[in-house]
């Protein structure tokens, strides 16, 4: 639950966003952070600590019971042109 590992990068990264996946695999924190729109970040943040905090509070031997339920999100992407693309 607590790997920080990213275990899969679509090919249709670099086609849709323009970005090459390369950078993503750098440093995928810093490369998230300078694309979100900045409007999405708090909630996606909210988001993501509201989802450990429901992880944590499940006894140890549930907690892998988590990958079977649907985690779903919206927020917004910056192209490489500098537009936005939304992601759910």
């Amino acid at each position: 639950m607590f790997k920080k590992e990213h275990v899969f990068i679509s090919s249709k990264y670099e086609s849709i966003l323009g970005y090459d996946s390369e950078s993503f695999l750098r440093d995928p924190a810093l490369h998230l952070q300078e694309i979100i729109h900045t409007e999405d970040v708090l909630n996606l943040t909210k988001l993501g600590v509201d989802f450990m905090k429901v992880g944590l509070s499940l006894p140890e031997e549930k907690r892998d019971s988590l990958k079977h339920y649907k985690y779903v999100v919206d927020y917004r992407i910056k192209r490489n042109d500098g537009k936005y693309t939304r992601v759910i």
